[in-house]
């Protein structure tokens, strides 16, 4: 703009603030004839001014005024936010909110708390906007972007009145933001840029992949944490792109500025539709100032920078800093021009224009696959020296078997402690033991044969590794050495692309434990986590696991056990390692698991209990001790108090699928099924290699009427080669489609899959099937043969279950001999071994219609839980078949999980039809149960008495 436009400009704006906004337009017309552009501009300037002036204001009598009338904090130290954060202190203070420093005392960390001022608490749109800035910042899982963790509801009392406002727990970051960091130490060399630069282009990427722009990008927005530039504040996000007929843009309704007009793109000034390239520019004004130490423009005021930005194209930086190479000036110029359509068209495609004219070291952040916690907290303090290492940064680590050459045998799972510690860490990836299995099976090795380097390098090419580590362990007298060598994965498995080695001395066998603790510390470290990281994650060997080389060895002995098959034998080494340790918190989780999958309720829970007492003895990691506790509400049937512990789980690893396949679980047998569906099909996104969700969607799917999702579900399940998903969930729709011979296929197929659980399951679905069609003849037969192919398959649980059933049939045959049934009913009482709860509910269901005597003594060994609460209802209706005690048994199932409701269900039925009840009790039972409820495994004959 030349000087003569810009005083003609400054003449008509300031005729204009003279005149009422009515009369505006009518004098500047009348002065600038037919230059509507310049008319425009001015009318611009004013709304500009208007509804951004606490931005562009910079006078000392008003910032004299804001000192003079801030609020006071919203908090005080020493408070307690949301009953679980006490406050630390206040971090600071921006236009519209307050961030906290605070101590989550459910896990025992540091967040950051973000909420609104208190002048602000009144107003309906800065809570939109916190809202807003939570469920944006939610859907980017990256470590180049702060982590939003949860919001949460806080009422406070005040002068006589309640309010409740929304306050945000987000990772807590303790550095410098980039601006600060300009201000102490001044601009960057190009080298000490590169890296800020490359992982700030990262956290966009992430961003605009994901359809969210942030529109707020400058350097007070952007932490230096430990080597990690942290993009933050995603309150002025947009999701979504502009389009003619909604476009993304800068203005409130009221005409206020959104942002911050010294790092705005042109576009956003003018108000024009926000894109991906808006967020460019603003990178390109960072740079800018990154490398010159001032901003593209310049002004008097704040209005005269943002219309000189607009207006007038962006000196060089090599006039600022001769100093900048060429190259340089290139990229942020095109950053910088103010037409969105010559900038670079994506964050990605500014990444490879670095990449093909940077000749510098590389630094590749977007080759972490990092979840950042909800606790990790940076050291203070960053200089250029930390952006200067190459790193070798990977996010998923293929461990070979240790090579173990000492004598000792316990030391061959040295490599099994080495996995469970580096297990702590919130961003590697460890393979498990299956998935190593089939990565061997790839290769064509055999089952005894020990890969070779080669082999292990190729495994991390099939897996997307980014390195491979090798152990091994020698011993010198007493004395131990732990040697590691740390692979990157090259684009050939002949040769690794980078290596790094290290030695660990230990003086003694006991000393190991801590040597492989500082070994999995030195892997976590070479992967790019900090020190900070790695310190809130990671808790030493024998506190996590145990202190006895032999416990640890029957530990990992009872995991391939148990894998066979043989629970009993599991259970016997699981007891051994718990003698020699009784703190061992996973083999007690274990022991419970395989006890109570044995239906030995006393005991399991009694393993359970040792468990907690163990996980509160020692400093286990929050990652442990949250999966943990989680499985056990899972275990004893308490959806409700799992379902927050695995969303604090996520929170901390929000990549990892197990998580949110358990999730998915706890929040469907609450009912919660348009919202568990939410989750599995969120993780499909994020997993698109885990087609096998699809067979937890499936019966979702059914429940919520969606047929034709239900079918694309068993499409994909076949195009992904899982026959045996794909069969079974065929048959989910066949049966809920009322499909005689649909349901008779898929069956025959599941009879002939060399899965034994599953070629017994597929026969009885269809007897059940049957069953609704009175086809009792049928049933029978499909139920003896199953009976027979279980003894053969050592099916335990069909072989309780299913006798009893075929004397339910007898029942109903009126050829059937009462003596015969009931010397057959004696002699299956009589039989030994513990019953599981459903086997245990129906040998009572059978021995009522037989009219047996019926024991109501409720075992010994069940506990005080959600599902055998609801089980000695049922048994109580045995007892007393009243209107009293079927109303107290349909209270209790309609708030049990799906699961336990249809089977309670189903036994109430049989009651009812049994003493001639009312079809309305009946109908009650029917709608109570979920009736479009699919249970997988569920033998469902009483399904067959007809309501008519």
């Amino acid at each position: 703009m030349s000087p003569e436009r810009w005083n003609q400009l400054r003449s008509l704006y300031d005729l204009a603030l003279d005149h009422a906004p009515a009369e505006r337009l009518k004098v500047l017309s009348s002065q600038a004839g037919a230059d509507t552009a310049l008319v425009d501009e001015v009318l611009r300037m004013i709304s500009l001014e208007a509804g951004a002036g606490d931005f562009l204001e910079e006078s000392p009598a008003k910032k004299l005024r804001q000192q003079l009338t801030e609020p006071r904090p919203l908090f005080e130290p020493g408070e307690t936010v949301a009953q679980r954060f006490n406050v630390i202190r206040l971090l600071g203070t921006g236009g519209m909110g307050e961030v906290y420093e605070a101590e989550d005392t459910d896990l025992g960390e540091r967040v950051a708390l973000k909420t609104l001022r208190v002048d602000r608490l009144a107003d309906p749109k800065a809570h939109h906007r916190l809202r807003r800035e939570a469920l944006l910042a939610r859907k980017i899982t990256h470590p180049n972007v702060c982590r939003i963790f949860d919001i949460l509801r806080h009422q406070r009392d005040s002068e006589g009145f309640s309010e409740e406002f929304a306050v945000l727990s987000m990772e807590f970051l303790s550095g410098l933001t980039l601006a600060e960091h300009l201000k102490q130490n001044g601009p960057f060399t190009p080298t000490a840029a590169e890296p800020v630069i490359r992982q700030i282009l990262a956290a966009l990427i992430a961003a605009h992949q994901v359809g969210v722009i942030h529109r707020d990008l400058k350097p007070s927005n952007i932490m230096l944490v430990e080597g990690r530039a942290v993009v933050t504040d995603f309150g002025l996000a947009i999701s979504g792109a502009a389009s003619a007929s909604s476009p993304l843009t800068t203005l409130t309704h009221s005409g206020q500025l959104i942002g911050t007009p010294e790092y705005m793109a042109p576009e956003q000034i003018r108000n024009q539709p926000v894109t991906p390239q808006s967020d460019i520019y603003s990178l390109g004004v960072v740079i800018y100032e990154m490398l010159t130490g001032q901003r593209p423009t310049q002004g008097a005021t704040g209005l005269e920078e943002v219309l000189n930005r607009v207006l007038e194209a962006p000196p060089s930086p090599r006039s600022i800093n001769p100093a900048i190479p060429r190259r340089w000036e290139t990229i942020i110029l095109r950053c910088l021009d103010r037409d969105p359509l010559r900038r670079y068209p994506s964050a990605s495609s500014l990444l490879t224009a670095l990449d093909s004219t940077w000749h510098l070291p590389r630094f590749r952040p977007s080759r972490r696959a990092m979840l950042i916690s909800a606790t990790s907290v940076a050291a203070i303090g960053v200089g250029t020296r930390y952006w200067n290492r190459a790193p070798f940064l990977g996010a998923k680590l293929i461990l070979a078997t240790v090579e173990n050459r000492t004598n000792d045998r316990e030391l061959d799972n040295v490599g099994t402690m080495l996995e469970h510690q580096l297990s702590q860490s919130a961003r590697l990836q460890i393979p498990n033991a299956r998935r190593m299995d089939q990565l061997r099976q790839q290769l064509g090795l055999a089952k005894d044969a020990r890969p070779s380097a080669t082999n292990y390098r190729e495994m991390a090419l099939r897996e997307g590794a980014s390195g491979a580590v090798f152990t091994s362990l020698v011993a010198n007298g007493s004395e131990y050495e732990l040697h590691i060598r740390l692979e990157e994965t090259a684009n050939t498995p002949l040769r690794p692309a980078r290596t790094w080695s290290k030695d660990f001395q230990a003086p003694t066998k006991k000393d190991l434990f801590a040597r492989i603790d500082d070994a999995a510390r030195w892997l976590r470290q070479q992967s790019g986590e900090t020190i900070s990281e790695i310190s809130r994650f990671a808790r030493p060997a024998e506190d996590t696991t145990t202190n006895s080389w032999e416990a640890w060895r029957l530990y990992a002995d009872s995991k391939r056990v148990a894998a066979s098959g043989d629970l009993p034998a599991a259970c016997s080494l699981l007891v051994e390692a718990t003698r020699l340790d009784p703190l061992f918190a996973m083999a007690w989780r274990d022991l419970a698991d395989y006890q109570l999958r044995r239906s030995d309720y006393q005991a399991g829970y009694k393993s359970w209990d040792r468990a907690l007492q163990a996980l509160d003895s020692r400093q286990n990691t929050s990652i442990e001790a949250l999966r943990i506790r989680a499985t056990y509400y899972e275990d004893s049937a308490q959806p409700e108090k799992a379902e927050p512990l695995y969303r604090t789980l996520l929170g901390i690893l929000p990549k990892d699928y197990p998580t949110k396949l358990y999730l998915g679980s706890v929040v469907m047998r609450q009912r919660r099924f348009a919202e568990a569906r939410a989750i599995f099909e969120a993780a499909l996104l994020g997993h698109p290699d885990k087609p096998a969700l699809y067979s937890n969607l499936t019966p979702i799917y059914l429940f919520l009427r969606d047929f034709s999702a239900a079918k694309r579900g068993v499409i994909k399940l076949r195009e992904a080669g899982l026959s045996l998903f794909a069969n079974y969930a065929a048959l989910q729709v066949a049966v809920a489609e009322n499909s005689t011979s649909e349901v008779e296929a898929a069956a025959n197929l599941l009879a002939k899959t060399p899965d034994a659980s599953w070629r017994i399951r597929g026969p009885l679905v269809l007897a059940s099937f049957l069953a609704m069609q009175q086809k009792w003849q049928q049933v029978q037969t499909i139920l003896e043969e199953a009976l027979r192919q279980a003894h053969r398959e050592a099916a335990t649980n069909w072989q309780d279950t299913l006798p009893i059933w075929l004397l339910y049939l007898n029942v109903r045959s009126r050829s059937a001999s009462a003596v015969a049934l009931r010397r057959e009913w004696a002699e299956l009482s009589k039989s030994e071994g513990q019953r599981n709860l459903s086997a245990f509910m129906d040998h009572a269901l059978v021995g009522h219609l037989l009219g047996c005597p019926f024991n109501a003594n409720i075992p010994k060994a069940w506990p005080d839980l959600p599902d055998f609460r609801l089980a000695k209802r049922q048994l109580d209706l045995l007892i007393s078949p009243d209107s009293k005690t079927l109303n107290s048994l349909i209270e209790a199932v309609q708030i049990a999980s799906p699961s336990s409701a249809r089977k309670a269900t189903n036994f109430a039925k049989v009651v009812c039809v049994h003493q001639k009840w009312p079809q309305t009790e009946m109908r009650q039972l029917h709608e109570a149960g979920l009736p479009n409820y699919w249970l997988y495994d569920e033998l469902s004959l009483p399904s067959g008495l007809r309501l008519n």
